[in-house]
């Protein structure tokens, strides 16, 4: 993939009455938008045939079926937005839905790469007045270390 997945990402949106065509349209060359619906697993397969490789940010309760279909069509590698809070409170909610997700995506057979980002560094201006007037970025606990990723670099 050429393109990073945050310009990908900005060239799509979720429209359950959507012209594929027009979605088309909306991608860069050498991408192609593909129409699977999450509440009809089979369509899912379809939609994923000829897919090599995945980026999954889905909590939508069906990312066991997306799996699943994936699998079967083949996707060779798997990209999944989870969460840093599955390491440090993997009983809560949200959480133990990572939990579940990337134990599904480690039994599938696929490869796989998961990205537990506590933020994003395009958020990063938050930390501008800190860095001018103290030269650092400060978090609220001194040993706290907190994982950061820009979006661009998800597709490198």
């Amino acid at each position: 993939m050429t393109s990073s997945a945050i310009e990908l990402l900005a060239c799509s949106s979720v429209d359950e009455g959507a012209d594929p065509n027009a979605a088309q349209a909306a991608f860069p060359e050498g991408v192609e938008a593909v129409e699977g619906d999450f509440a009809e697993p089979a369509s899912l397969k379809a939609a994923l045939e000829g897919v090599r490789s995945m980026f999954l940010v889905s909590r939508l309760g069906s990312d066991a079926d997306i799996l699943e279909a994936a699998r079967q069509a083949g996707v060779e590698h798997v990209v999944l937005v989870s969460s840093i809070t599955v390491r440090t409170h993997p009983h809560l909610g949200p959480a133990a839905e990572n939990v579940t997700v990337e134990q599904l995506l480690k039994k599938s057979g696929m490869a796989w790469t998961i990205l537990r980002p506590t933020q994003f560094a395009s958020n990063a201006r938050m930390w501008a007045a800190s860095i001018r007037q103290f030269d650092t970025v400060r978090a609220p606990y001194a040993d706290i270390a907190l994982p950061t990723i820009h979006p661009a670099d998800i597709a490198a």
